[in-house]
């Protein structure tokens, strides 16, 4: 596996940080999926010239933003949905749900029409042909 990694001791953020930020970089260089398994913690260690304690924070900080996942006795892999969070915006705990609900129908209403005229006039004469085709089918 070809290595991108760029010296992290002496910069403003945490090893903790740095390292997640190379582990990342990584992933994007060497196109992993989640059949890949990562490097154990030991060779990133020395990849990265840093401690094992340090590797174990930032898996922490990547398994905390869904990057990564640790399978038990298998190793540590990408996660299925890297970077993707159940509830981004906290609407699970927003306390009066009616309210939000009646919030985020204005909100569309006022986005959609906007975003509905951006395509039209972005549209492509291939992009009308599909909208009529799709229009014939529902009428």
């Amino acid at each position: 596996m070809e290595t991108y990694f760029e010296s992290i001791k002496n910069k403003e953020s945490s090893l903790p940080e740095q390292a997640a930020d190379q582990i990342s970089k990584l992933i994007i260089q060497n196109h992993l999926t989640g059949e890949n398994k990562l490097p154990s913690e030991f060779e990133l260690a020395e990849l990265l010239n840093v401690g094992r304690g340090t590797i174990r924070e930032a898996v922490k900080l990547l398994v905390a933003r869904n990057v990564l996942e640790i399978r038990r006795g298998k190793g540590t892999y990408l996660a299925p949905n890297p970077g993707e969070v159940p509830d981004p915006l906290g609407f699970a705990y927003y306390p009066d749900q009616m309210r939000l609900a009646m919030d985020l129908v204005e909100i569309r209403s006022q986005l959609e029409p906007w975003v509905a005229r951006m395509a039209a006039e972005h549209a492509t004469a291939e992009n009308i042909k599909i909208l009529r085709e799709c229009y014939s089918k529902v009428e």
